[in-house]
């Protein structure tokens, strides 16, 4: 999986972040669940916050804009795949950071 992450500012305290990436499955894997999830993860904070979108196929382009309050986030994605044997793993991108004004 691989994700692309930009913050703009509202002026208000809060802006957008637009995560847009890519989810491609390793041969002979599907989906086991069709939801994608990232989470943005706010610095000096144990909590995570979740935006998840629907997938219908493992080999998706996405685009996803979430409003944030003002601060430094780190940001990554993960989706549930499984084999022909139902062994089940996740696909986590590497985390980034984005800062929102």
């Amino acid at each position: 999986m691989e994700i692309r992450v930009s913050g703009s500012s509202s002026g208000s305290g809060g802006g957008v972040a637009t995560v847009t990436g890519k989810v491609t499955l390793p041969a002979g894997w599907k989906l086991s669940i069709h939801t994608l999830n990232v989470r943005f993860q706010k610095d000096g904070s144990a909590t995570s916050l979740n935006a998840f979108g629907p997938v219908k196929d493992g080999n998706v382009e996405f685009t996803l804009k979430v409003n944030l309050k003002e601060g430094t986030y780190k940001v990554w994605g993960l989706i549930d795949v499984k084999d022909s044997r139902n062994r089940e793993k996740q696909i986590v991108s590497p985390a980034q950071s984005v800062t929102i004004q």
